[in-house]
C-alpha cells in the first residue's frame, strides 16, 4: 500500500466522502493541494477523489466549494494525463457546472466547447457522453445571450491570463527579464492594429513563476497574447495578420526553458461598443471590466486574429479576438492554458 502523505491523503479524504463529511473531506484533501504535489503521479488519486468531493458539494448546494474542487481536481489532471483524456472530458464539464453556478456563464460556455471537442476526439460524435454535451453547450450559450442572432457567427476573446489561479501552467512575471520598461514602452503601440515598425524589439525574455511549466499559451498579467510556434502556425493557417516578437521563457532559476514562443501584435482591428461607458479616463481596469458588445454584421466579417477599436476618445483594448472558425480550430488542436470567452451580440 502507498503511505505516501499524497496517498494517505486521498484516501483519508475518500472515507470522509464516503461517510458524508465534507468537510472532513476537503480538510484532508487540503493538506497536500501544494503546486510541486500537482506533477506527482500519486497525485491523480487526489484528483479523482477532488472530483468526486465537487460532485457531492454540488448535489449538497455547496456551489461555491464544489467549484473550487472542480478546478483543483482538472489542474492536478492537467499535468498527469496526455492533452487528450476521457477523464478531462468529465473534469472539464464539472468545472463549466461550477462556473455557471458562481454565474459566470461566459467562462463555463467555454469549459463545456472544450469538454465536447475532447468527447468528440475520445469517444466520437454519437456516443451518448458527446451528445449530451452538446446540448448543454446549446443550453449555456443561450443563458449566456438570449438574443444572440439566429446563425450569426460567435466572436470570442483569447485570455491572455491563461487559467487563471492555476500557475501550474505558464505564467510569467510582470515584467520582460532584460528590460523591464520594454513591454511599457510598447503597451501604448501595441494597442493599435498597426504595424510596430522600428518598436519592434528583437527580443523579448520572461521568466516564470516557480513551478510553473511551459504551455502553448504563456499566462500573464500584462494582457499581450504569448503563445507557442504551434500555436502561431495555427492563426497563420486560419489567415490571422500579426507581427510576431520573439520571445524567450526562463525558469525561476533564470534557466532557457523554451525559445519558439512569441508575442503576439494583430494587424486588424473592428469597431465594438460597450454597455457601460468608462467614468475614469485614467484607468485601465475600466477598460477591462466594461460589457463589450459587437455588432453581428461586424462579427460576420470578422477577421481570424483581430484587436477591438472602440473610439476617438478612448484606448482601444488589448485583449486579442477571435472569430468562431479560429476558435474551433484552436479548441481541435487542445492547446494547454488556451481558453476563450464569448463576447455578446447585439444590433
Amino acid at each position: 500500500m502507498n503511505t505516501s502523505p499524497i496517498a494517505e491523503a486521498a484516501r483519508a479524504a475518500q472515507t470522509a466522502l464516503d461517510r458524508g463529511e465534507l468537510n472532513k473531506a476537503m480538510k484532508a484533501l487540503s493538506s497536500q493541494m501544494k503546486l510541486a504535489n500537482f506533477h506527482r503521479p500519486e497525485a491523480l488519486e487526489l484528483a479523482a477523489v477532488a472530483h468526486r468531493l465537487a460532485g457531492a458539494l454540488f448535489k449538497a448546494d455547496q456551489a461555491e466549494d464544489g467549484s473550487t474542487w472542480a478546478y483543483q481536481a482538472y489542474a492536478m489532471s492537467l499535468g498527469l494525463l496526455p492533452r487528450v483524456h476521457e477523464l478531462l472530458v468529465d473534469r472539464l464539464a464539472a468545472v463549466a457546472i461550477g462556473l455557471e453556478a458562481e454565474g459566470d456563464v461566459a467562462l463555463a460556455s467555454e469549459y463545456v466547447a472544450q469538454a465536447l471537442q475532447m468527447s468528440r476526439d475520445v469517444y466520437g460524435t454519437k456516443h451518448a457522453r458527446t451528445v449530451v454535451l452538446v446540448k448543454s453547450l446549446k443550453h449555456i450559450q443561450q443563458a449566456f445571450n438570449p438574443k444572440h442572432p439566429v446563425g450569426a457567427k460567435r466572436i470570442y476573446g483569447l485570455q491572455t491570463m491563461g487559467a487563471a489561479g492555476h500557475r501550474t501552467l505558464a505564467f510569467t512575471e510582470d515584467d520582460p527579464e532584460d528590460d523591464p520598461s520594454a513591454l511599457g514602452t510598447l503597451s501604448l503601440k501595441l494597442y493599435d492594429a498597426a504595424p510596430l515598425g522600428d518598436a519592434m524589439p528583437k527580443q523579448l525574455r520572461f521568466r516564470l513563476v516557480k513551478d510553473s511549466q511551459v504551455s502553448d499559451l504563456v499566462g500573464n498579467s500584462s494582457g499581450v497574447l504569448i503563445i507557442s510556434k504551434e500555436f502561431q502556425a495555427l492563426l497563420r493557417k486560419q489567415g490571422a495578420k500579426f507581427e510576431a516578437i520573439p520571445v524567450q521563457l526562463l525558469d525561476a532559476k533564470g534557466m532557457v526553458v523554451s525559445h519558439t514562443h512569441s508575442l503576439i501584435h494583430p494587424l486588424e482591428a473592428i469597431d465594438v461598443t460597450h454597455e457601460k461607458y468608462r467614468h475614469d479616463l485614467e484607468s485601465l481596469e475600466s477598460i477591462e471590466e466594461e460589457e463589450l458588445i459587437i455588432d453581428p454584421r461586424k462579427a460576420k466579417k470578422a477577421p481570424a486574429l483581430f484587436r477591438a477599436v472602440r473610439g476617438k476618445n478612448e484606448l482601444n483594448l488589448l485583449a486579442v479576438f477571435v472569430n468562431e472558425p479560429t476558435a474551433e480550430a484552436i479548441r481541435s488542436k487542445h492547446f494547454s492554458n488556451t481558453f476563450l470567452r464569448e463576447v455578446r451580440q447585439r444590433k
